[in-house]
């Protein structure tokens, strides 16, 4: 056994010091692992969008995100998108901005692993049994170094570049900044680099100088990516192996001579490492990690003595350990009040655990409890993705890889999101190679339902098949922003092949997009300041730099994930200040700025007390998203949508600046908005810190693509979500945070240590004061959208007692109004609708006069519109009559209110408080009134045959004309009723006319039973009275004249016959 140990000892040390002089290495912490082995890229017509329900994948395509060989091919994953690379000494990209490593390469920017890996290219690891090194991608290492490097010649280099200058030849131009170019000799050179161009770099002529701005590991140069050879370093900094004194496994420190300072002797320094329990640990760590449960886990206490005393190293000392029973998935150090935070480290395939510290107290190696799933479960997964399940009459017989439960019979199922072109993301099961195994006893018919997380839809949910790596059925969602979906897929059976067939549903988990309301509504929210700061420069500190996103810690880009505890928790008389940063003020109060802006160096350009441009979208939110418009500062120093690429930028293409945006509100005392729950939300990178009344209430600190997050003041709760290359993060399970420290906790419990109901009354009194802190430190993309539905206007109920009654007075019930904004009634306030009751009275509830302040007592004036909109049964509605309705509040809770009649029918149905007033106090209905036409021919002519007349009626309401004609036969003299009942409203002033007298036939009188006016035309006039009936009464006679005009045939051969008869008769006279 003794010999055994030896040879592990000395394995263990060859393979800890190759680990240690490598700058890569496979870190265990990271989510590249989960991404799947299957669909390929590599078809064109792949969906390129980040909204699936656009260009979706047809059956048989490809969804894009991997390779055919199986492996994720995520190129941008763990970067921003468009970064730009600077180039290495053979002219090749494939570094960063400033010549460094590009990020999710195989290499970070330090040259060490790129979390979430999971492992190198090559499969290979510094320091193994091939002795190969993995070399970042682009960026060669000093061994690469050409012996003879071509000469410099900046003005033969710079030739046939485009000028990175303004006119004046010494201001930069938008989308160029400063950095460094490597010799790749231990010096560097100052260049030019241009933001949309990876292969530009614009040679300053300066002298080259050394390298100096190294990693922690001492390595690599953070300034231009070179990497010094481990023969070099340890000519500068030698070290001292120690193996540790320990049983059950194996442990070693590699320590640098000056570690423990001067007069210790290193090599008399003896390392331990022991098991030891540790109270409250695994609390500690599921606080810290936001996780539900610690599954295998063990605390080593690490430790440094010499001549018997405990010592603790001054500098970074690098640890092994190897031989632990488990894999950790996580390493937490504990500090002296037992608080746990996140350790780096790696593992090589050896099994050896690696990472650097200066501190030395107990450390634990642990793996995260997964909730393994019960045959009769039906639950998939229920995390940060929403909720999958199938019906619980699926024989489930595991979560396992395909091969320890293979049977021909049997299907394999693994769930993926997708949600944009850059990639795909392992849902379930979470650990990459295992799937959900069902038995063969099955019909290959399953139910799934799918739901989205909270801000998501399902898109799509997509069919593939593991072996052919090709999309064989897609399912798009059958309503718009879909949350649940429930859909039949038939699987296939794992099957007799060499491979088992494994299914792959591909559920396309989206974020809802903002859509503008269509009356684009806008608001604009005053005393913003912005400032722009140096590009790529330590602005604020050195937790808190402005750069590319590669600068490790606080400054690397986590894409989906916070890192929380940058920011102080509170605003000092309203100034925002990093927590352990340099003294600069990141937003100067304009008054100090403008008293000294040489104490601000840092600052390019300071805009205060700018205004903000909201629009109202169609959730009811006022909404400024820049992935829907890109926003910039005008001329009147007005942050407004304006043309071009939609991102979020103030000052144009400047990469790094920032926004202080305090917004007034109050909440209503119920927390609800018009009926629905009270939100803030914001979407976007980088930084941003929310406070209300000066405490810090929600952080979304750190580097990162865009994150959303949600104040809810219904509730106090917070939401935190990160979505990236299709996998998302959440605070629901603490997969959001590289760094906790405010995480989700209520609001009310921050602001007043409060309950909820407690903090809503709080905050729904008086005016209080949301403040948005934002920065963009990652530079190439800036997003930002803040959306906030809270109501400044504090609602009140107004009621009007009695208002509606008959026209005796009287109380009438039934009667519906509505109140608009305008006094043409085309624009309703939203859910003001108010009916009568009993007692005549209408309400409108909930109406917004305005907030009140301290320094106010009384808000101007607030005008409405009322219109009858609905008539009880029975009683004629006013169409066209409309009220002004004028009401003042007051800070002691009183109003003043006042109704005028606007329109004629308004002051025709209204009852006035007093002759000499305009305040109207009660509104009439009516019922209707009736009118009666009838005929009376006094003489009739027989041989001229019938007798047709026709009668005019005609009345006007508001601008709406009324006529009708109505006719009458005779064949006989007498009385006949022309029409018995035409109903007309009361009040109405109807003109009756004869219009059609017959021929031969006279009017001779028109007789009116009623109120109105006999015209000398024989016209009537007749006013309309309520529940009463007009008659009207014409009479005709016959009248033996030659109208020929009017007269019908028969009567003109009346005429002849008679004419002669005549002549007969004078004849026969003359004969006689």
């Amino acid at each position: 056994m003794r010999n055994f140990y030896k040879g592990r000892l000395l394995s263990l040390v060859l393979v800890f010091m190759l680990v240690m002089a490598s700058s890569i290495g496979v870190y265990a912490d990271g989510d590249g692992t989960d991404l799947p082995p299957v669909i390929t890229e590599e078809n064109e017509n792949a969906p390129q969008n980040d909204n699936p329900t656009q260009g979706e994948p047809g059956e048989g395509q490809k969804i894009d995100g991997q390779s055919d060989d199986g492996q994720q091919n995520n190129e941008n994953d763990g970067k921003k998108d468009d970064q730009p690379a600077g180039e290495g000494a053979d002219g090749n990209s494939g570094g960063n901005d400033a010549g460094q490593p590009a990020e999710g390469t195989g290499g970070n920017d330090a040259g060490q692993p790129a979390e979430g890996t999971g492992g190198s290219s090559d499969g290979q690891v510094p320091g193994d049994e091939t002795g190969k090194k993995i070399e970042d991608e682009g960026v060669p290492t000093s061994g690469d170094t050409p012996t003879e490097k071509p000469e410099r010649d900046p003005e033969e280099h710079n030739k046939d570049l485009e000028s990175p200058y303004e006119e004046d030849g010494i201001t930069l131009r938008d989308g160029f900044y400063e950095g460094w170019m490597s010799n790749w000799d231990g010096t560097h050179y100052r260049v030019i680099y241009k933001n949309d161009n990876k292969e530009y770099h614009y040679d300053l002529g300066q002298a080259p100088v050394k390298c100096t701005n190294f990693d922690e590991s001492g390595i690599v140069c953070l300034d231009c990516g070179y990497k010094r050879e481990l023969e070099n370093l340890e000519e500068e900094t030698k070290t001292v192996d120690i193996q540790a004194d320990c049983e059950g496994f194996l442990a070693s420190a590699q320590v640098p001579e000056d570690a423990f300072g001067e007069g210790i002797d290193v090599s008399k320094v003896k390392f331990s490492a022991k098991i030891i329990t540790l109270d409250g640990a695994e609390d500690a760590v599921k606080s810290a990690y936001g996780i539900s449960g610690v599954d295998k886990y063990v605390v080593l206490d690490l430790e440094f003595t010499y001549e018997g005393t405990v010592i603790k190293p001054n500098k970074a000392v690098k640890i092994g350990i190897a031989d632990l029973e488990f894999a950790p998935e996580k390493i937490a150090h504990f500090d002296e009040n037992n608080n746990a935070s996140d350790v780096s480290f790696g593992i090589t395939e050896d099994g050896i655990i690696y990472f650097s510290s200066s501190e030395f107290s107990p450390y634990m190696f642990f793996t995260v409890l997964s909730e393994e799933l019960e045959p009769t479960d039906n639950v998939l997964y229920n995390d940060e993705y929403g909720k999958g399940t199938t019906p619980n009459n699926k024989h489930f017989t595991g979560e396992r890889t395909a091969t320890e439960l293979f049977s021909p019979d049997r299907y394999a199922v693994r769930l993926y999101n997708y949600n944009s072109g850059n990639g795909i993301a392992l849902i379930a099961p979470k650990t990459e190679n295992r799937f959900f195994v069902y038995g063969g006893e099955n019909s290959p018919n399953f139910d799934f339902e799918f739901e989205a997380p909270e801000n998501y839809y399902i898109a799509t949910v997509y069919q593939a098949n593991a072996e052919t790596q090709e999309v064989y059925k897609t399912f798009p969602a059958t309503e718009k922003y879909q949350q649940k979906v429930s859909l039949s897929l038939e699987l296939n059976r794992m099957g007799e092949g060499e491979k088992p067939v494994v299914n792959d549903i591909v559920v396309s988990i989206t974020a809802i997009p903002v859509e503008w309301a269509e009356d684009e509504s806008t608001t604009t929210v005053a005393g913003a300041t912005f400032v722009n700061y140096r590009n790529f420069a330590d602005n604020l500190g050195s937790n808190f730099i402005f750069n590319g996103g590669h600068g490790g810690g606080s400054n690397e880009c986590y894409p989906v994930q916070v890192y929380q505890g940058l920011a102080n928790e509170k605003l000092v008389d309203g100034v925002f200040s990093v927590k352990n940063g340099n003294g600069n003020v990141p937003f100067p109060k304009a008054s100090e700025y403008d008293k000294d802006d040489s104490k601000y160096s840092y600052i390019s350009e300071y805009i205060p007390d700018a205004k903000v441009k909201f629009k109202k979208d169609t959730d009811g939110y006022w909404t400024m998203d820049s992935s829907l418009d890109r926003y910039e500062l005008n001329s009147e120093n007005e942050l407004v949508p304006v043309g071009g690429e939609k991102q979020f930028r103030p000052f144009g293409q400047d990469d790094h600046f920032g926004m202080m945006l305090p917004i007034n509100f109050s909440i209503n005392s119920d927390g609800l908005s018009n009926g629905k729950d009270t939100i803030f939300k914001f979407s976007g990178d980088d930084d941003v810190f929310v406070y209300i009344d000066d405490t810090l209430v929600l952080d979304l600190g750190g580097i990162h693509d865009a994150i959303k997050g949600q104040i809810n003041f219904t509730t106090g709760e917070i939401l935190i979500q990160g979505d990236c290359a299709s996998k998302l993060s959440s605070s629901i399970n603490g997969t959001v945070y590289q760094n906790i420290s405010l995480g989700d906790q209520n609001i009310y419990k921050t602001l007043y240590d409060s309950d909820v109901r407690t903090g809503i009354r709080n905050l729904s009194t008086g005016e209080h004061v949301l403040t948005v802190v934002y920065f963009e430190r990652g530079a190439f993309l800036s997003n930002c959208r803040i959306s906030y539905n809270f109501n400044k206007d504090e609602p009140v109920d107004i009621e009007f007692e009695g208002l509606k009654v008959k026209s005796d007075m009287s109380p009438l019930a039934g009667a519906e109004f509505r109140l608009y904004k305008d006094e043409k009634c085309e624009k309703p306030v939203e859910g003001k609708v108010a009916t009568s009751d009993s007692n005549g009275t209408i309400k409108f509830k909930g109406l917004s006069l305005g907030v009140f302040t301290s320094s106010v007592h009384e808000l101007p004036p607030k005008y409405f519109y009322l219109k009858e909109t609905k008539a009880p049964d029975g009683y004629i509605l006013p169409e066209n009559a409309v009220w002004e309705l004028k009401v003042i509040a007051k800070a002691d809770g009183t109003t003043n209110k006042t109704l005028k009649a606007v329109t004629d029918d308004a002051k025709k149905v209204s009852v006035k408080t007093s002759s000499d007033s305009q305040n109207v106090k009660a509104i009439k209905n009516l019922k209707p009134g009736k009118l009666k036409i009838s005929k009376k021919l006094s003489s009739y002519y027989k041989t001229g045959g019938t007798a047709t007349f026709t009668f005019e009626v005609y009345y006007k309401i508001g601008d709406k004309e009324y006529s009708d004609v109505y006719p009458i036969s005779f064949d006989n003299p007498g009385t006949k009723v022309v029409v018995d009942e035409i109903v007309i409203p009361a009040g109405v002033e109807v003109e009756v006319i004869e219009n059609h007298t017959g021929g031969g036939y006279d009017l001779v009188r028109a007789e009116l039973n009623g109120e109105g006016t006999v015209r000398e035309d024989k016209s009537v006039l007749v006013t309309i009275e309520e529940d009463k009936t007009a008659e009207v009464k014409f009479t005709n006679k016959y009248n033996y004249k030659d109208i020929y005009g009017s007269i019908s045939i028969t009567n003109v051969f009346d005429k002849v016959t008679k004419i002669l008869d005549r002549l007969i008769e004078v004849v026969e006279e003359v004969q006689r």
